[in-house]
């Protein structure tokens, strides 16, 4: 479909002039990827019966990777005789977060948990989902919100200096996918406002051209 290989090359230019930089990008320096991109304080408590109770904060953190993205799978669906079509992409990159925290608490209930260095997140493959339907409305195409779902696989979170005497396996485990999870998801936003306030105004504009 004609519609399907304009919205790859769109995202292709995008990730293309993002690697060149600023200085030699041919397209507005307002879509480019920032990698790394920094991303902003947080601070959550997590517990899990019988097995952790965490007060975690995180801060200086810096996300890498953006610069390998992919298009993984690029669906565009119209329904004959209806003016909405149903755009779904998926993106892959690899990502790494870095930064500083701490972490109090405790673990099986009744030991002593802390820590405090260097925070590191390894996602060998970080998929983000979006689905937005573009509804034709005479000659012009209208972008709606973008509706982003967040995944990843082989996710390996490192925590320096982490302390727990008798905290092994599954306790360890969890209380890491825990934050690695938790981290994801307090910078979701991040992502969705890129799409909603760039991506979509440029392919908006090119589509009304």
């Amino acid at each position: 479909m004609v519609l399907e290989s304009i919205l790859k090359r769109e995202i292709g230019v995008i990730v293309e002039n993002s690697r060149l930089g600023e200085g030699l990008s041919r397209i507005p320096a307002c879509l480019l990827f920032s990698d790394p991109m920094a991303l902003p304080d947080i601070s959550f408590s997590k517990s899990q019966t019988a097995l952790f109770d965490i007060h975690f904060k995180a801060w200086d953190m810096k996300m890498n990777g953006l610069l390998f993205t992919k298009v993984k799978n690029l669906h565009v669906l119209r329904h004959l005789g209806l003016n909405d079509i149903r755009v779904v992409a998926q993106l892959v990159a690899p990502l790494t977060i870095e930064g500083k925290y701490s972490l109090t608490g405790s673990g099986l209930s009744l030991l002593p948990l802390t820590g405090n260095g260097n925070l590191s997140i390894k996602i060998k493959d970080f998929m983000l989902t979006a689905e937005t339907y573009l509804v034709l409305r005479g000659t012009k195409l209208f972008i709606r919100k973008v509706d982003l779902k967040m995944t990843e696989k082989d996710m390996d979170v490192n925590l320096q200096n982490l302390m727990g005497d008798g905290l092994v396996g599954d306790v360890a485990n969890s209380i890491l996918d825990t934050i690695g999870e938790d981290v994801l998801f307090n910078n979701e936003h991040l992502l969705e406002e890129w799409i909603q306030t760039r991506v979509e105004r440029e392919i908006n504009n090119f589509l009304m051209v």
